[in-house]
C-alpha cells in the first residue's frame, strides 16, 4: 500500500524507509495471527527483455543523486567557507581585541603609575613641608629658649646689681649715719660745735708746724739802724 503512493524514483530513493514502515505494519498484523515476520524486502524493479525504461529511470536517479550530492557538497563547502571566514573574522577580532585589551591595560597601568607617582610626590612634598615646619618650630623654640635664658640671666644680673647697689647704698648710708652719730657724740663730748671747731683748727696748726710747713720765726727781718743794706737776710 505504501509503494502504491510513491513513484518509481521515490520508491527507489525511499526504499529503506518504506521497508521499515512496511515491516512494522505487517508485523502487527502477523502478530494477530500468531505469525512472526522476519523482514520486508523491496526488490529493484527490472524491465522486460528489450525494454530499457527502468534502466533509464535508474540512470536518471543516479544522476539526480549525484546532482543532489554535488549540491549538498557545495552547500557544505559554502558552509565550511562561511564558517572558516567567520572563524578568521573571529580570530582577527580576537587578535584586535587582545591588542585593544593590551593597550587598555597599558594605558591603565600608565595611569596607575602616574597616580602612584603623583601620590608619592605629594607625600614627599607633605613630608618635606612637615619636616620644614618641625625644623622651623625647633629653631623657634631653641631661639625662644635661648632668649628666655638670656632674659633670665639679664634679669638675674639686674637683680644682683640692684641688690648689690642697694646693699652698697645701705652700707654707705649706715656708715654715714654711724659716722654722723659718732661725730655728734664727739662734739657733744668736747663741749659743742665751737669747741670742736677750735680743736680741729689747733690740731691742723700743730700738724703743720710738726711737718715744717709753718716756721716759728720769720725768715726775712727789716732793720732801722741804717746799715749798708736796708735789709738783711734772715737766719
Amino acid at each position: 500500500n505504501i509503494a502504491q503512493t510513491k513513484t518509481l524514483i521515490q520508491l527507489l530513493q525511499e526504499r529503506s524507509d518504506i521497508q521499515r514502515k512496511s515491516g512494522e505494519e505487517m508485523r502487527e498484523k502477523f502478530n494477530s495471527y500468531s505469525l512472526e515476520l522476519q523482514e520486508v524486502l523491496i526488490g529493484t524493479p527490472r524491465a522486460a527483455n528489450g525494454q530499457n525504461s527502468i534502466e533509464q529511470i535508474l540512470i536518471q536517479l543516479r544522476e539526480r543523486q549525484i546532482a543532489v550530492e554535488k549540491v549538498e557538497t557545495y552547500k557544505l563547502q559554502e558552509r565550511a567557507a562561511t564558517q572558516e571566514r567567520t572563524l578568521r573574522e573571529k580570530e582577527a577580532l580576537a587578535e584586535q581585541q587582545a591588542k585593544i585589551t593590551t593597550s587598555a591595560l597599558t594605558i591603565e597601568i600608565s595611569e596607575n603609575e602616574g597616580k602612584a607617582q603623583l601620590a608619592r610626590t605629594r607625600q614627599e612634598a607633605e613630608t618635606i613641608q612637615v619636616t620644614a615646619k618641625a625644623e622651623a618650630e625647633k629653631v623657634r623654640l631653641a631661639g625662644q629658649g635661648e632668649a628666655d635664658m638670656i632674659k633670665a640671666v639679664a634679669l638675674a644680673d639686674a637683680e644682683r646689681i640692684k641688690a648689690t647697689g642697694f646693699a652698697e647704698a645701705e652700707k654707705v648710708r649706715a656708715l654715714g649715719l654711724a659716722e654722723a652719730e659718732a661725730t655728734e657724740k664727739k662734739v657733744a663730748a668736747f663741749g659743742g660745735p665751737d669747741y670742736q671747731l677750735n680743736s680741729q683748727v689747733l690740731m691742723r696748726f700743730a700738724e703743720a708746724i710738726e711737718n715744717g710747713r709753718l716756721p716759728l720765726v720769720p725768715q726775712i727781718q727789716i732793720g732801722a739802724n741804717g746799715g749798708e743794706k736796708g735789709a738783711t737776710n734772715g737766719l
